[in-house]
């Protein structure tokens, strides 16, 4: 690919990144979402504040950090061994974290759109209110008035001071904490299970994974014990941050060029371009005296204005390769 095109591809990529991180930001201090009343009698509002065991600012700085080291350890492990230039490195690094960045931003836009639209009311919206009733027949603490639904700024106000509080006692569904735990969880399993080749161990990736669904099912948890949201919002949080870092990760490991797809580059000849963790598959052999494929030795790739051809006809040559070892080996028997 050309320098000129390679950079147009990440300037756009970044651009598109920026605008979803935009978007989250301005949904954050920006947006407000609608006043809705409630029902006098409702017992499911009437839970007591608590202050959350894990706030939003230790959520999100330590699931990115933690899966972006994660992301930058895993990329240099990969490259160290290879001996490569430094520049391969750093598209490798730049295209998984910019990846990473762009779904995780996407998470919180998608729970944003529905906590605004929906204004559902947390748990403990009653305590964090509290609410000052302003008309006889919408006072909630009369018996007859027990069942009767009550609006804002009609029946009654809310008397708390801090606006950014009852803002937030108005954003239940979904849960932001759960769909970023869960996010974070599928990311970084379905990134390991690619990635990592660990032959000492068939225990390691496997207990990274269930160690991240751990960490992010008690996440969500501490969201219901805390009195911030009930159990379908932790759910329906749950399953777009899954949904979201299937789609995201899925995109990333079948782009044409990722470290896991092979590349090759002709220049006056064939020249091979080793990618890691990609093997050549051997025909069976059915007697000793069958030659095994003969390692190819290929000229180094000479740097120069030479254009690379496309990856397709990279395969077609590997195919007749093998065809033609597959055809020899069966003369041999």
């Amino acid at each position: 690919m050309r320098l000129k095109e390679r950079t147009y591809r990440w300037m756009v990529d970044v651009a598109l990144t920026a605008v979803v991180w935009i978007i989250l930001l301005s949904c954050y201090f920006v947006a407000v979402p609608p006043e809705k009343g409630f029902i006098c009698s409702d017992p499911h509002i009437n839970y007591p504040y608590r202050p959350s065991t894990v706030g939003t600012a230790v959520l999100v700085s330590s699931t990115m950090i933690i899966s972006m080291l994660l992301i930058t350890i895993t990329e240099i492990f990969l490259w160290a061994p290879m001996k490569r230039d430094k520049k391969l490195l750093g598209i490798r690094l730049g295209r998984n974290l910019l990846t990473f960045m762009w779904g995780y931003a996407v998470v919180f836009d998608v729970v944003f759109v529905a906590k605004y639209s929906m204004g559902a009311l947390r748990p403990n919206f009653i305590d964090v209110c509290q609410p000052k009733y302003i008309t006889t027949s919408g006072n909630c603490s009369n018996i007859v008035g027990q069942m009767r639904y009550v609006e804002p700024d009609i029946d009654f106000i809310c008397t708390n001071p801090d606006k950014r509080a009852i803002s937030d006692a108005r954003q239940s569904f979904p849960s932001g904490h759960a769909a970023a735990g869960a996010f974070c969880a599928a990311f970084l399993s379905i990134y390991a299970q690619f990635k990592w080749r660990v032959d000492w161990t068939m225990i390691l990736v496997p207990f990274l994974q269930m160690t991240l669904a751990c960490l992010a099912l008690y996440n969500a948890v501490l969201r219901v014990t805390d009195n911030k949201h009930y159990q379908i919002d932790i759910w329906a949080g749950a399953l777009i941050g899954s949904l979201v870092a299937i789609l995201t990760a899925y995109r990333l490991f079948s782009f044409k060029e990722d470290v896991d797809v092979p590349e090759r580059v002709y220049q006056n000849g064939v020249n091979h371009n080793h990618i890691n963790h990609v093997s050549v598959p051997q025909s069976p052999t059915r007697h000793n005296n069958i030659p095994s494929a003969p390692d190819c030795q290929y000229p180094q790739e000479e740097h120069g204005d030479n254009e690379h051809l496309d990856q397709d006809h990279a395969r077609t040559d590997l195919v007749s390769a093998e065809t033609k070892f597959n055809s020899q080996a069966f003369h041999n028997v």
